[in-house]
């Protein structure tokens, strides 16, 4: 900051001090507490004294002599400071000062520069999804300049323009947006037909440019993320300044659908997904079906309706619908044993927001298959129609994978029978069969209920390989397990039946065991509770399914693939050290502690250049 100073011809100095402050300036400047300094020239080059500022931004001119004004008793001096950026981001306007001398008041505009760009741009969507316009803004100016502003606009192929509107936008000293300000008169500016050029003539001030324009029907591409891009040049009168931004937009179908499996409870969640795309739909229109594959039915009480209003952090912004909204009907259909259900869903207005619709569906009959079985869902509004499937796996008679202990060479493993807790299973039987190389151990079989509380022995009999007892036709049916186990009554709540066994070295390359159940399905309320005897309805036990008798036969393999190190019995693996260029090698052999003899470890070593260090032999603790 500079100052020019002179005494008046005629006028005495003496070597008091004269000072004046900086009212208003010193609070942005980062000057230091012991102040700044230096020599008070003239512009002769004579030393008249000195100068300095303190950080309250008070100046003290003190003269060495008394000195009367003449010609040469003049010159100037400054000072330079940095400015405290957190001191000024909050400021709009460039703040004024005041330098009193005497009596004489002088206002002045801090010398400061604003850091804002020429032009900036951004854009959004209207609709999280389904958009059909994007709202363009175009920051210019915010570096303040004296310029001839005009606008050139390219929208592209995809874009039409629909409306723009200038207004006036704050930004502090930094050149950092604040906030919009006033809308601007449209007669101060003029823009074309199509909006590609924007003349706002010359402007001191930044403006910010408010564009909306349309989607065309060639980008709006369903199931897919569309980049819409819009680039922008402002000319001051001189010189272009270019800006660009770029949109991301998707559409979706008017239906959709999807599935989440809780196999816990055995339930489909199911959740549609309607008009993501915020159309208008009349009354008449707004109608889905949903069918569900044979033997599938709705759970009545779980349908809710979700009106979408937006959407934050990618999750839809949902609000429960009222039922007087819309018209529910739940179709059901009993032909040959076989359970047919679809709903109607009608809206009982015309709609233009989005939608999802959750409901629940169970299988109306017992699931026995191995592999599972597959629900199919087939959803239709219009003439969009698509459909969904998920699988289903039975809960009766699981198999976990096994708990290795590969020090110890044993195994835990764990059946669980009815993991539900839905189903009545009643003369139940449960044998396992170990394959060759894994060998029960002696006592270690437990029966327990789903808290660990272990089941009285007087509600099973535990038979071993070859056992024999009362019911021929479960001695026949479990002649081949290593163990089987015989519940004396109804089992309508989990069961875990765990025993752990010893593996043989020659039986890990691959680990096979086999569970299965032998019952007949009691009366219960699962799966169906129907009111007309139909299949799992009360006053009928489940069927017909196929059996010997009505006795049904559930069983689940396992199939266990050991660590490939254990499989291959030894692995290797290396580590770089650039600072000492050293590769460090591990060679593990003999995991599974096989007894060998005459063994030997071969390594070759590439390329040949490489240089053997040091080699290290240790075993590995158990």
């Amino acid at each position: 900051m500079e100052f020019t100073w002179r005494v008046p011809i005629g006028k005495k100095v003496t070597t008091d001090p004269y000072e004046f402050t900086l009212e208003g300036l010193a609070e942005y400047l980062a000057i230091p507490e012991w102040g700044l300094g230096a020599d008070l020239k003239g512009d002769d080059g004579s030393v008249y004294g000195s100068f300095t500022i303190n950080s309250n931004g008070e100046v003290e001119i003190k003269f060495n002599y008394e000195y009367e004004g003449t010609d040469n008793a003049k010159g100037d001096f400054w000072f330079e400071s940095s400015v405290s950026k957190e001191k000024i981001k909050e400021l709009v306007v460039i703040p004024q000062f005041i330098i009193k001398v005497d009596e004489e008041v002088k206002n002045y505009e801090v010398p400061l520069k604003g850091e804002g760009t020429s032009i900036d741009k951004a854009g959004h969507p209207n609709k999280e999804v389904g958009a059909d316009q994007i709202n363009w803004s175009v920051d210019i100016n915010k570096d303040k300049r004296e310029i001839n502003a005009s606008i050139t606009e390219d929208f592209g192929t995809d874009l039409e323009f629909i409306s723009v509107e200038v207004v006036k936008l704050n930004v502090n000293i930094l050149g950092d947006v604040i906030g919009e300000g006033a809308t601007v008169d449209p007669t101060e500016y003029t823009i074309s037909e199509d909006g590609t050029l924007l003349e706002l003539g010359v402007i001191t001030e930044p403006y910010r440019i408010k564009y909306v324009t349309s989607i065309g029907e060639n980008a709006r591409v369903v199931g897919e993320i569309v980049t819409l891009e819009n680039n922008a040049t402002l000319n001051d009168g001189s010189k272009d300044y270019d800006a660009s931004a770029s949109v991301a937009v998707s559409f979706a179908e008017l239906i959709d659908k999807s599935a989440t499996y809780d196999a816990t409870q055995q339930l489909i969640d199911w959740v549609i997904k309607y008009n993501a795309n915020e159309n208008s739909i009349i009354q008449a229109s707004a109608l889905i079906k949903d069918e569900l594959s044979e033997n599938a039915y709705y759970v009545e009480d779980s349908f809710i309706v979700y009106e979408i209003s937006g959407y934050e952090e990618g999750k839809p912004i949902r609000t429960t619908v009222d039922s007087s909204k819309y018209d529910l009907n739940i179709i059901r259909e009993l032909s040959e044993g076989k359970i047919k259900q679809f709903f109607t869903l009608q809206f009982v207005d015309d709609i233009n927001s989005a939608y999802e619709i959750e409901y629940q569906t169970r299988n109306a009959v017992h699931i026995t298959e191995s592999t599972g079985i597959e629900v199919t869902n087939k959803l239709t509004s219009g003439t969009k129609t698509i459909e969904k499937s998920t699988t289903m796996n039975q809960q009766t008679i699981v198999k976990s994978d096994p708990v290795i202990d590969y020090n110890a060479m044993t195994a835990d493993w764990t059946i669980v029978v009815n993991g539900t807790g839905l189903e009545v299973l009643n003369d139940l039987s449960v044998g396992d069969r170990l394959q060759s190389g894994i060998t029960l151990i002696s006592g270690s079989i437990e029966v327990k209920d789903a808290d660990g509380i272990p089941v009285s022995p007087a509600l099973y009999a535990l038979y071993p390989k070859g056992g024999t007892s009362s019911n021929a036709a479960k001695d026949t049916y479990h002649q081949n397990d290593d163990f089987w186990v015989h519940f004396l009554g109804q089992i309508d709540e989990p069961i875990y039946i765990t025993y752990k066994t010893d593996i043989a070295r020659s039986a890990l390359d691959t680990i096979e065991n086999n569970a299965k159940g032998h019952f007949k399905y009691g009366i219960g309320t699962y799966p169906f509770p129907g009111e007309d005897g139909g299949p799992g309805g009360p006053g009928s036990e489940q069927g017909p399914i196929p059996g010997d008798g009505g006795y049904i036969t559930i069983s689940d393999d396992r199939h266990f693939e050991p660590e490939q190190k254990i499989k291959d019995n030894g692995s290797k693996s290396g580590s770089y050290n650039p600072i000492e260029k050293k590769i460090t090698w591990s060679i593990y052999v003999n995991y599974v502690q096989n007894q060998l003899i005459g063994a030997s470890v071969t390594d070759e070593i590439l390329p040949l250049e490489v240089t053997v260090g040091t080699k290290t032999f240790s075993s590995v603790p158990k």
